[in-house]
Order: structure tokens, then sequence, then C-alpha cells
């Protein structure tokens, strides 16, 4: 049906109250930490350099750990999330949050922060492209950039499908919906609604 991906967003606004300069697409952790630092340093005490929700690894740390080295799930099924370059991220991450750098954890869900022009950063799906554009309060002052690059550049895509049970009573029936919404008509549908990028890579432009 869908495809996702995760990207930070970032508030002009804010980067210019600071004195900071916007990421770009080539910027890596250590440039992110430094700008963090940057920010905290000309911002307000309720406002933050940066959110994560770290309730959802999609958001947040699966993409560290991936861009560490970290290969999550081995080969023979098993997930591996507190090795040495694991620990390393989490022990990072930890660091930033102590010294004031990242929303806690547990005030209030990060991207709703980010929308309230307190936070300058922030990990966010791509699902959340129209609610911030549709914000009055941020949608004339923000920007995108890639996830920032640590050892690799890598992230968490996740999407949802359509499927039939094996013991259905009506296969051809759920067939036939599941050809009609895998279709290029519907696909297009659902680009043009621009809640989700579609699987459908022809008509997958049409959300962007």
């Amino acid at each position: 049906r869908d495809i996702d991906a995760i990207a930070v967003w970032y508030n002009k606004k804010m980067f210019d109250q600071a004195g900071v300069s916007y990421p770009d697409k080539n910027w890596t952790w250590n440039d992110l930490k430094q700008k963090s630092d940057q920010l905290r340093k000309g911002l307000d005490k309720q406002s933050y350099p940066l959110a994560m929700e770290f309730s959802s690894g999609q958001d947040s740390y699966f993409n560290l750990l991936l861009q560490a080295g970290d290969k999550i799930v081995l080969p023979e099924g098993k997930t591996d999330v507190a090795n040495d370059k694991a620990i390393a991220v989490y022990r990072d991450v930890q660091g930033m949050l102590n010294a004031g750098l990242i929303q806690p954890p547990g005030e209030m869900e990060a991207s709703d922060v980010f929308q309230s022009n307190r936070v300058a950063m922030v990990y966010a799906g791509s699902w959340w492209a129209l609610p911030f554009s549709q914000n009055e309060l941020i949608k004339d002052h923000i920007g995108v950039v890639p996830m920032p690059k640590m050892a690799e550049q890598a992230g968490v895509s996740h999407s949802l499908a359509f499927a039939m049970s094996a013991k259905s009573q009506h296969k051809d029936a759920a067939w036939k919906f599941i050809e009609f919404m895998s279709s290029e008509h519907a696909q297009q549908t659902l680009a043009t609604g621009k809640v989700v990028i579609p699987a459908n890579q022809k008509v997958a432009k049409e959300w962007g």
C-alpha cells in the first residue's frame, strides 16, 4: 500500500534566533551535536535543540543503530540491540539528554512540541509532511533534511500492505479488492491525498 521514511525537520526561525546555520543533506552526527550545542546556548530554557520520539524505534533509535552499523536483525532471525555499537549510541544520546540538548521523553510527543515552536529539530516520519505544512505556527519557516550520517547513511522504511487470509471463504473478492487497491488509479488517489507515499513508484512523485 505505501512506504515511508524518517527525516530531520528543522525550524528556521529558531535557528535564525540562535544564530546557527541550517543543516544540509551532507551533515553528520557530529554536526548535529555541534548545532544542538550552539542552539542550546541561543535558545530559552523552555525550548530544546532536538526532539525524538523514543517510544517508537521507527522514529528514533532504530535509525541511529542502523547508522552506527548495527544490523539489529541478524541473519538467523535474532535481534541484537545491545552490542558495543548500540551501547555507544545509547551513551551518546544519554549524554545529550543530560546536557539538555534533547527534549526529555514523556513530556509531550516530539512532533507536537515541534509544532509549537519549542523544538528546533525533530526526527519525524514523512507522514508528518501534511500536518507540518498546514500548521500556521510553523509552516512558513520549516525545512527538512536527511538524517545526519554516522558510520553509514541508513534509516528505517516502514510500510503497510493489504493481505487476505489463507482461510478466507471469499478469496476471489478479496483478490479483486487487493488488485484494485494496488492499481495505479488507487495509488494515484492515495498520492494526491498527501497522507502517505504510495508504494507504486510511478505515482510516488505525486505525493512529493
